[in-house]
């Protein structure tokens, strides 16, 4: 089947804020009833990278904070499945779960990177500081 370019994908989210299996709609709007989070089809990732080493990655929730001209763009509490998280993997794979709608998180070298998705990106296109932390 063909997607139609001119429709947006959406799927339904339960209480616990998690996507309902086999409820995606193909639609220009917001389905009216019922909570629903749009599915981004293109490149996730804008070419936007951020770079943060962590100091502590022991831990049973993480606060992640994304910084643009020091105004919080998004402040997002994660709290990995496996508690408490013992190395960046572990980290970045919760990350990657639980907030991953803010673009794709990696380790390299250590460090987490991040690349923001578009929209994020275009919120802070013109930003002198963009920035991000992640901290048990």
């Amino acid at each position: 089947m063909k997607i139609n370019p001119r429709l947006r994908e959406w799927v339904a989210v339960d209480n616990r804020g998690q996507d309902v299996a086999g409820t995606n709609k193909y639609q220009k709007t917001r389905p009216k009833t019922g909570r629903w989070r749009e599915i981004i089809r293109e490149g996730c990732c804008s070419a936007f990278e951020l770079v943060y080493t962590p100091l502590d990655v022991t831990g049973s929730e993480f606060t992640l904070t994304i910084t643009c001209d020091s105004n919080d763009l998004a402040v997002i509490t994660v709290t990995p499945d496996v508690a408490p998280t013992v190395d960046v993997q572990d980290v970045v794979a919760a990350l990657n779960k639980k907030a991953g709608y803010v673009g794709k998180f990696f380790v390299e070298d250590g460090d987490i990177h991040l690349q923001l998705n578009r929209k994020l990106a275009l919120n802070c296109a013109d930003a002198a500081d963009l920035a991000f932390t992640v901290e048990p």
